[in-house]
């Protein structure tokens, strides 16, 4: 962790596999030559899968925005997500949601996620985007499911319908595409799985529509995301602080991409006494919660935050955030959605 001091410990709940194939696709670890024919492979079946998904392609009768990536773990999708609905809604627009569900457990699919669904249903993305948004949000594997499914039961507050993910998933049509690149992590070593951490080459991101990095500028794309947070609330939404009142804290998270959320606390001047790292959308249990002093706070991000609010954890924090647009991206992005959304498509 570059930018941890050197007495801070760390919990590593990731397993062996997993922390070895990151090393791997950030670090240069030993390894990614074994992986190359593998990923020759990977790409060979994907070109093919593509091109037989997309086939049976059908256009629906409302736009269909996918907002994806070409890299496994977390670049900022969900953010930007919300981000576009709330932009799309001050425009008069009524959008709606479908995702994944990835983890949920829901024993009958789509799922109509709300405020009251039980996060373990539905998944963490998609209650985190229900809570923010207040807008219909339509969980299931299938994304056709789901947006058959948003159109026959919210037709009256639905015009557009944004996907959370899915840029490979080419059964969907889709009118528009956006890419999130993590500025960060960036293309790893550049090689497609499992070799390296993508899932399409990058000259895929060419054929979309718009392209847009988080937290860094990339001289080859023009638009920025920026990830914004002001306050602290805890865990059961009673109470804020402002940054500055955590000093020392335990780090607890379940994100694709932890290193983001260190480098802001520590951009902040938070001294982290201990980082518990656990896989991407972890369910989290009381057991989990075990520190090295219970006098400190714990803290967490707004994605952990909505798997955690059923557990007894006292002075525990997360840090909701917000996605800046910049407005050349707005500009762009307005404008291709006009396009779109004047188009005659062939409907189902």
């Amino acid at each position: 962790m570059n930018k941890q001091t050197k007495n801070t410990q760390h919990t590593q709940s990731k397993p062996f596999l997993h922390r070895w194939l990151e090393s791997v696709w950030y670090e240069n670890g030993k390894g990614r030559f074994l992986l190359i024919p593998l990923s020759a492979l990977f790409c060979f079946i994907s070109q093919r899968r593509r091109k037989q998904q997309e086939a049976t392609q059908r256009a629906f009768s409302i736009p269909i925005i996918v907002i994806g990536n070409i890299s496994v773990g977390g670049t900022g999708k969900t953010p930007l997500v919300i981000a576009l609905t709330q932009h799309l809604q001050q425009q008069g627009y009524k959008p709606c949601i479908i995702t994944r569900g990835y983890t949920g457990k829901a024993e009958k699919w789509p799922l109509a996620v709300t405020n009251e669904t039980d996060v373990n249903l539905s998944g963490d993305e998609a209650k985190l985007m229900a809570l923010r948004t207040q807008v219909p949000v339509i969980a299931s594997p299938k994304r056709i499911d789901a947006i058959r499914y948003a159109l026959k039961h919210y037709a009256d507050q639905c015009d557009c319908i944004l996907s959370d993910d899915g840029l490979q998933h080419y059964k969907m049509h889709r009118d528009m595409e956006i890419a999130v690149i993590d500025g960060q992590r960036q293309f790893g070593n550049g090689q497609c799985l499992p070799a390296g951490p993508l899932r399409e080459r990058p000259d895929r991101l060419a054929q979309c529509d718009l392209v847009i990095v988080n937290g860094a500028s990339l001289p080859a794309y023009q638009h920025t995301l920026q990830i914004s947070s002001h306050e602290w609330r805890s865990l059961d939404n009673t109470q804020k602080r402002p940054h500055t009142a955590l000093q020392q804290v335990h780090v607890y998270t379940a994100i694709g991409n932890p290193q983001r959320f260190i480098d802001h606390l520590c951009d902040k001047g938070i001294t982290i006494a201990h980082c518990h790292f656990f896989p991407d959308h972890h369910h989290f249990t009381q057991d989990d919660f075990t520190t090295l002093d219970n006098t400190l706070p714990i803290v967490m991000t707004e994605k952990d935050a909505v798997k955690c609010q059923q557990l007894h954890l006292e002075n525990a924090w997360y840090l909701p955030i917000n996605a800046q647009l910049d407005n050349a991206f707005k500009i762009a992005f307005n404008s291709h959605f006009s396009n779109i959304a004047s188009r005659d498509n062939s409907y189902e």
